[in-house]
């Protein structure tokens, strides 16, 4: 614990909650080879990651580590989730919608069948 509180404190030396997050995000891109700006996606994924390959248990000293072991990084990478790819092209332009009439049933007098 005093290891990981000492990472921590140099990493995120304000200790909010938003910059040890931050913080997290970043160590978690460069784990997992993501640029970044995506700290926040790689935070969610990693966390997702790190539960998934037991990581706490297995190599509980490498959390924000400088040089986390390389069997790490690969279980890691192997629990990813699957992210949604990013929104591409244009929205659907608006366009009105074509009105159909309905068949009126009521206006046609009622048979009775036989058989």
């Amino acid at each position: 614990m005093k290891e990981l509180v000492r990472r921590l404190g140099r990493l995120a030396p304000s200790g909010a909650a938003g910059d040890i997050d931050a913080a997290a995000g970043r160590w978690f891109a460069d784990l997992l080879g993501r640029p970044e700006s995506e700290a926040a996606r790689a935070l969610a994924a990693g966390r997702v990651a790190w539960l998934m390959a037991q990581a706490g248990r297995r190599w509980p000293l490498t959390l924000l580590s400088d040089t986390p072991p390389l069997a790490v990084t690969e279980a890691l990478r192997r629990g990813l989730p699957a992210l949604p790819p990013p929104l591409l092209g244009d929205p659907m332009p608006a366009a009105e919608l074509e009105r159909r009439r309905l068949p009126s049933f009521a206006a046609r007098p009622l048979r009775a069948r036989t058989a």
